[in-house]
């Protein structure tokens, strides 16, 4: 009888496990998913660059384009890459970046965490257009954190001050 009851009672956990989670589910699609926004498939905001990815000493490169200049940024895919960022850092020619490339299409937070140089975070859509942007972050800050405010797919860190020196600002789209 008590191999029973242990039985049953293993049984009636595991349902209300699998009764919690199916509850999150719902409620992390239906209550928490921001009205109108609908998940991406990822596929759909990779970039499509072909032949445009150059392969360096520090990784691969792509070269985007805003108001007739190009700005030569290290692709972040992989978490490892996206964790390290820019952190320690002591100098960064005043056309490159980096490129943050994210699978899905969500809000972001980022940080200065380790990072020596002061930057522009520029968060971008699925389509390149910018979302949001925070000018002349301060370097190395642990309490301050920069949230995208909207749904982003990209985040194009600069040079401290070089979105205003391109003349960038929110609504405007970069090119590949």
């Amino acid at each position: 009888m008590k191999d029973a009851s242990k039985l049953t009672i293993g049984s009636i956990i595991v349902a209300v496990v699998i009764g919690l989670l199916s509850c999150f589910s719902f409620i992390k699609l239906v209550v928490l998913q921001p009205e109108g926004l609908t998940p991406v498939n990822p596929t759909s905001i990779e970039i499509n660059t072909g032949s445009l990815l150059r392969k360096t000493n520090d990784g691969e490169r792509l070269n985007l384009k805003y108001n007739q200049q190009s700005i030569s940024a290290i692709i972040a895919r992989s978490p490892a890459k996206q964790e390290r960022g820019l952190m320690n850092v002591t100098s960064m020619p005043s056309n490159e970046g980096m490129l943050f490339v994210f699978d899905d299409l969500k809000p972001r937070t980022f940080w200065m965490k380790s990072t020596l140089i002061s930057l522009d975070i520029i968060y971008l859509d699925e389509n390149l257009k910018v979302v949001n942007l925070y000018d002349h972050t301060a370097p190395n800050q642990t309490t301050v954190v920069y949230p995208s405010q909207v749904p982003a797919a990209y985040v194009l860190e600069l040079n401290g001050g070089a979105a205003k020196t391109l003349g960038l600002s929110i609504g405007d789209s970069l090119s590949i």
